[in-house]
């Protein structure tokens, strides 16, 4: 892809969120998210050398990596994919009704933007996937996780307050993920968030943690309670430890 490519990809991308944007400020608040990611995208693409041709590449997954997330929110007004799994909507929006060539002429990249997009949101990527498409999708899942460190912090009011479930405490301080089915309380959400820093692919992506400091940002935005505060500030302590040795 070169330049070109990508503008004829913002455009339409452009288009599609003119059918939305008059919804609610969580629509707008997913529009700058993916115009976010699309940047960070192209500069971790920079970081690791790609060609100019993968850069533009790789901002257009950005761009289009929520795409599901428009349609959700109109249906539910929530962020919650059990009611519509977003990335699975936009996989089936894009390829099997064949509208990502308004978005993309060729076909050339068709298997690396659906895996990408497909996989942002999962737990864990599914196997099957080349090297271009495991590449690529582990970009956008660090990405993503980038700018929603800023976007929960600068949007809503996370709080600690209430006794997070042990198994969702342990999962954390063992270097996992949370899975949903797992969730039970408001602190236990918080949890997850931190737990993005578990599944990180690239030192780059830690470099760029550290230069935004969008992770302390949200840390600093939780409200916390007296009971919880100890335990939140190993876990806060922790996930710098995490960014800070890259590991």
């Amino acid at each position: 892809m070169n330049k070109k490519d990508y503008e004829l990809v913002e455009e339409e991308f452009n288009k599609y969120y003119e059918n939305y944007k008059d919804l609610s400020s969580n629509i707008i608040l997913k529009y700058r998210h993916s115009f976010n990611v699309a940047g960070y995208m192209y500069d971790l693409a920079d970081r690791l050398n790609m060609s100019d041709e993968d850069k533009y590449l790789a901002k257009s997954i950005g761009l289009l990596h929520d795409l599901g997330r428009f349609e959700q929110l109109k249906r539910y007004n929530s962020f919650d994919d059990k009611y519509l799994d977003h990335a699975e909507f936009a996989v089936d929006y894009l390829f099997n009704q064949t509208h990502i060539r308004n978005f993309v002429r060729v076909d050339t990249y068709d298997s690396i933007i659906k895996e990408a997009i497909g996989n942002h949101s999962k737990y864990e990527i599914r196997d099957g996937l080349n090297e271009r498409e495991l590449l690529f999708a582990e970009m956008i899942r660090d990405m993503d996780k980038l700018d929603i460190y800023f976007q929960i912090a600068t949007m809503f009011n996370a709080k600690f307050i209430d006794k997070p479930t042990d198994i969702v405490v342990d999962t954390f301080f063992n270097g996992e993920c949370v899975k949903n089915e797992d969730k039970k309380t408001k602190s236990d959400s918080v949890i997850t968030e931190f737990a993005l820093l578990n599944d990180i692919n690239f030192d780059e992506t830690y470099e760029m943690l550290r230069e935004t400091d969008n992770f302390g940002l949200y840390a600093s935005s939780v409200e916390v309670s007296d009971e919880n505060e100890e335990l939140f500030r190993k876990m806060v302590e922790r996930g710098n430890n995490i960014i800070d040795r890259g590991i």
